[in-house]
């Protein structure tokens, strides 16, 4: 027998003696029920490890869901919070849906123990699943409520990189304002920040890209006030890579000229590389472009 399958038998074993531990009768005045539900967590505890050594996933998450449950029975909130987490790691593996039902669960303990940093990164967690599945409506809500959670623990940082994910997703889903309106928030906080400094003139021009997908006269209109406002907020980004490819752009959708556009960026793209979520905009904008010019002839 290979080193894996002994330890999953020997895990198999500890789930069983938790199971008997539970049903063993307790005399009274003698026995006590919390030693009953503190055995039996351990040796869940226990399982849930030795299946995840033998790559048992869904095994481990139900032995790690079970010992959370003893820990209830014995008011023990802090650890059951700590087993419906481990639980909700290992049925990452094998299964998301249950996996976020578990760190919901976390959530909940952990929110009413006032452990709101702790709460902030476990709905970033589910977030970023979601998302992993394009469930974007799902995603944007749990990663909504991670910026909340950090924002209110003064984690500026962590709260920004979690509303960026909430503005490129709610691009995605065609929430356009939402997403600018994001983005100028970051963008604004970031200006007085020497460290985040770096960053703004990227999140303009998400806003921009975010204002452009519009794809009408109105649009572009509010795109040209939009860059003007820019300007005025930072100097530096008149004259940068990122405002001119957005000039340029602004010319072409104009003109309705999709062609015009297509070199515009190709020409931009062969020095700063654009990411899968700017090209994607892009892509919006030169339809809206061919439609809007189809549309004039």
């Amino acid at each position: 027998m290979s080193t894996s399958a002994r330890t999953e038998s020997k895990a198999y074993e500890l789930v069983e003696a938790a199971e008997k531990r539970l049903k063993a009768f307790v005399m009274p005045l003698i026995g006590s029920k919390d030693a009953k539900y503190e055995d039996a967590a351990e040796l869940y505890q226990k399982a849930g490890n030795a299946f995840k050594v033998s790559k048992n996933f869904q095994e481990a998450g139900d032995a790690f869901k079970n010992a959370a449950g003893c820990f209830q029975k014995i008011s023990s909130q802090h650890e059951a919070a700590t087993a419906f987490q481990e639980a909700g790691n290992a049925y990452k593996k094998v299964d998301s849906a249950q996996a976020v039902a578990m760190l919901q669960l976390t959530i909940d303990i952990l929110s009413d123990l006032g452990r709101f940093s702790q709460v902030a990164k476990h709905h970033k967690d589910i977030g970023e699943m979601l998302e992993a599945e394009e469930n974007f409506e799902g995603a944007c809500e749990h990663l909504q409520l991670a910026a909340d959670f950090y924002q209110g623990e003064d984690s500026t940082s962590s709260a920004n990189q979690c509303l960026l994910k909430v503005a490129n997703l709610s691009a995605q889903l065609g929430r356009l304002e939402r997403a600018i309106t994001i983005f100028d928030e970051v963008a604004t906080a970031a200006l007085d920040n020497n460290l985040l400094k770096w960053s703004v003139k990227d999140y303009f021009q998400r806003a921009l890209f975010c204002q452009l997908a519009g794809g009408d006269e109105a649009s572009f209109a509010k795109a040209r006030a939009k860059l003007e406002q820019y300007e005025g907020m930072d100097p530096s980004f008149s004259d940068s890579r990122e405002a001119k490819l957005v000039k340029d752009l602004l010319v072409a959708c104009e003109a309705f000229d999709a062609e015009q556009l297509t070199q515009a960026v190709f020409e931009y793209d062969q020095i700063s590389k654009l990411d899968s979520w700017k090209t994607s905009m892009l892509l919006k904008v030169k339809q809206a472009l061919k439609e809007g010019g189809d549309s004039l002839t």
